[in-house]
Protein backbone atom coordinates (compact mmCIF):
# COMPACT_ATOMS: atom_id res chain seq x y z
CA UNK A 1 0.00 0.00 0.00
CA UNK A 2 2.80 2.22 0.96
CA UNK A 3 4.27 1.65 -2.95
CA UNK A 4 1.18 2.76 -4.48
CA UNK A 5 0.53 5.94 -2.35
CA UNK A 6 4.07 6.89 -2.95
CA UNK A 7 3.06 6.20 -6.92
CA UNK A 8 0.30 8.26 -6.71
CA UNK A 9 2.39 11.38 -5.24
CA UNK A 10 5.30 10.81 -7.70
CA UNK A 11 2.96 11.12 -10.21
CA UNK A 12 4.14 7.69 -12.37
CA UNK A 13 0.72 6.58 -12.57
CA UNK A 14 -1.56 7.55 -15.57
CA UNK A 15 -4.93 7.85 -14.97
CA UNK A 16 -8.48 7.56 -17.12
CA UNK A 17 -7.97 11.36 -18.00
CA UNK A 18 -4.54 11.27 -18.82
CA UNK A 19 -5.26 7.90 -20.97
CA UNK A 20 -7.90 10.22 -22.69
CA UNK A 21 -5.99 13.00 -22.90
CA UNK A 22 -2.93 10.99 -24.88
CA UNK A 23 -5.74 9.21 -26.91
CA UNK A 24 -7.21 12.20 -28.12
CA UNK A 25 -3.58 14.37 -28.76
CA UNK A 26 -2.85 10.50 -30.25
CA UNK A 27 -6.18 10.88 -32.81
CA UNK A 28 -5.32 14.63 -33.71
CA UNK A 29 -1.71 13.68 -34.67
CA UNK A 30 -3.03 10.73 -36.68
CA UNK A 31 -5.72 12.92 -38.40
CA UNK A 32 -3.12 15.57 -39.08
CA UNK A 33 -0.58 13.25 -40.57
CA UNK A 34 -3.27 11.55 -42.43
CA UNK A 35 -3.95 15.09 -43.66
CA UNK A 36 -1.05 15.73 -44.78
CA UNK A 37 0.00 12.71 -46.47
CA UNK A 38 -2.96 13.02 -48.77
CA UNK A 39 -1.47 16.16 -49.79
CA UNK A 40 1.09 14.75 -50.34
CA UNK A 41 -0.30 11.96 -52.56
CA UNK A 42 -2.41 14.41 -54.57
CA UNK A 43 0.65 16.51 -55.05
CA UNK A 44 2.69 13.95 -56.03
CA UNK A 45 0.00 12.74 -58.14
CA UNK A 46 -0.44 16.03 -60.21
CA UNK A 47 3.27 16.26 -60.23
CA UNK A 48 3.38 12.54 -61.67
CA UNK A 49 0.57 13.71 -64.33
CA UNK A 50 2.33 17.01 -65.34
CA UNK A 51 5.63 15.28 -65.74
CA UNK A 52 3.76 12.11 -67.91
CA UNK A 53 2.12 14.88 -70.03
CA UNK A 54 5.43 16.60 -70.59
CA UNK A 55 7.51 13.48 -71.75
CA UNK A 56 4.69 12.15 -73.75
CA UNK A 57 4.62 15.84 -75.29
CA UNK A 58 8.28 15.35 -76.07
CA UNK A 59 7.67 12.01 -76.67
CA UNK A 60 5.57 12.48 -79.71
CA UNK A 61 7.27 15.63 -80.84
CA UNK A 62 10.51 13.24 -81.96
CA UNK A 63 7.98 10.62 -83.45
CA UNK A 64 6.49 12.83 -85.42
CA UNK A 65 10.76 14.57 -85.88
CA UNK A 66 11.89 10.96 -86.79
CA UNK A 67 8.93 10.02 -89.05
CA UNK A 68 9.04 13.27 -90.89
CA UNK A 69 12.91 12.15 -91.57
CA UNK A 70 12.17 8.74 -92.46
CA UNK A 71 10.08 10.40 -94.60
CA UNK A 72 12.62 12.18 -96.46
CA UNK A 73 15.32 9.79 -96.82
CA UNK A 74 12.75 7.39 -97.86
CA UNK A 75 11.82 10.55 -100.76
CA UNK A 76 15.87 10.70 -101.67
CA UNK A 77 16.34 7.32 -101.83
CA UNK A 78 13.55 6.82 -104.03
CA UNK A 79 14.88 9.63 -105.87
CA UNK A 80 18.44 7.95 -106.16
CA UNK A 81 16.73 4.88 -107.63
CA UNK A 82 14.39 6.25 -109.50
CA UNK A 83 17.33 8.53 -110.92
CA UNK A 84 19.47 4.65 -111.48
CA UNK A 85 16.54 3.14 -113.19
CA UNK A 86 16.26 5.85 -115.68
CA UNK A 87 20.48 5.68 -116.00
CA UNK A 88 19.71 2.18 -116.37
CA UNK A 89 17.65 2.23 -118.65
CA UNK A 90 19.15 4.95 -121.03
CA UNK A 91 21.94 2.39 -120.84
CA UNK A 92 20.20 -0.45 -122.01
CA UNK A 93 18.57 1.59 -125.01
CA UNK A 94 21.85 2.89 -126.29
CA UNK A 95 23.08 -0.79 -126.39
CA UNK A 96 20.03 -2.33 -128.17
CA UNK A 97 20.34 0.72 -130.31
CA UNK A 98 23.99 -0.21 -131.27
CA UNK A 99 23.53 -3.69 -131.50
CA UNK A 100 20.79 -3.11 -133.75
CA UNK A 101 22.53 -1.07 -136.01
CA UNK A 102 25.76 -3.75 -135.82
CA UNK A 103 22.84 -6.15 -136.59
CA UNK A 104 21.64 -3.98 -139.47
CA UNK A 105 25.09 -3.84 -141.15
CA UNK A 106 25.89 -7.15 -140.31
CA UNK A 107 22.62 -7.83 -142.34
CA UNK A 108 23.66 -5.46 -145.31
CA UNK A 109 26.77 -7.11 -145.53
CA UNK A 110 25.52 -10.34 -145.90
CA UNK A 111 22.89 -9.34 -148.41
CA UNK A 112 25.78 -7.42 -150.26
CA UNK A 113 27.31 -10.75 -150.38
CA UNK A 114 24.86 -12.71 -151.46
CA UNK A 115 24.01 -10.82 -154.08
CA UNK A 116 27.61 -10.32 -154.99
CA UNK A 117 27.49 -14.39 -155.02
CA UNK A 118 24.49 -14.75 -156.92
CA UNK A 119 26.15 -12.35 -159.60
CA UNK A 120 29.10 -14.16 -159.73
CA UNK A 121 27.05 -17.07 -160.45
CA UNK A 122 25.05 -15.98 -162.63
CA UNK A 123 27.84 -14.54 -164.54
CA UNK A 124 29.53 -17.97 -164.51
CA UNK A 125 26.27 -19.54 -166.15
CA UNK A 126 25.94 -17.16 -168.51
CA UNK A 127 29.57 -17.51 -169.36
CA UNK A 128 29.31 -21.43 -169.51
CA UNK A 129 26.01 -20.94 -171.70
CA UNK A 130 27.80 -19.19 -174.36
CA UNK A 131 30.52 -21.54 -174.35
Amino acid sequence: MTLAINEGLTGTSATKDDLSQTETVLRADIQATEKTLRGEIVSTAESLRAEIQATEKTLRGEIASTADALRAEIQASEKTLRAEIASSADNVKTELRKEINDSHISVIRWVIGVGISQTAIILAVIALIKF
